[in-house]
C-alpha cells in the first residue's frame, strides 16, 4: 500500500487547530521525517485558518463572541480532537481488514 504525501501534510494541517501543543505535532514531524519545507507551510496554513477563523468570529460576532468563544472553544477543540483520533484509528483498522 503506498501512501500519498499529501496525507501527512493534510494531518500537520488539522494539527493546527487541536489544543494539543505544537511542540507535539513539531517532534512528531521530526520523528517520522517530514521535511522542512512542507513542514513549515502545513503550519502556517493550519495556525493561519485557526487565527483568522477566530479572528472573523471576534470580528462578525463582537463581545457576544468573545464570551460564546471563552467558554467553549476548549471543550471544541477537544471534541474535533477526539473525532480526527478516532477517524485515525478507523481507517487504520479499514486498511488491516479490509
Amino acid at each position: 500500500m503506498t501512501q500519498s504525501p499529501l496525507g501527512g501534510i493534510r494531518l500537520m494541517v488539522l494539527g493546527g487547530f487541536m489544543p494539543i501543543p505544537m511542540k507535539v505535532f513539531t517532534w512528531a514531524s521530526g520523528v517520522v521525517g517530514v521535511p522542512l519545507l512542507p513542514y513549515f507551510l502545513s503550519m502556517l496554513v493550519g495556525r493561519g485558518k485557526r487565527v483568522y477563523l477566530l479572528a472573523a468570529a471576534i470580528r462578525f460576532g463582537g463581545a457576544r463572541a468573545v464570551e460564546a468563544l471563552r467558554r467553549w472553544i476548549e471543550p471544541i477543540g477537544w471534541i474535533a480532537t477526539a473525532l480526527v483520533a478516532a477517524m485515525l484509528v478507523w481507517l487504520v483498522w479499514r486498511s488491516k481488514f479490509a
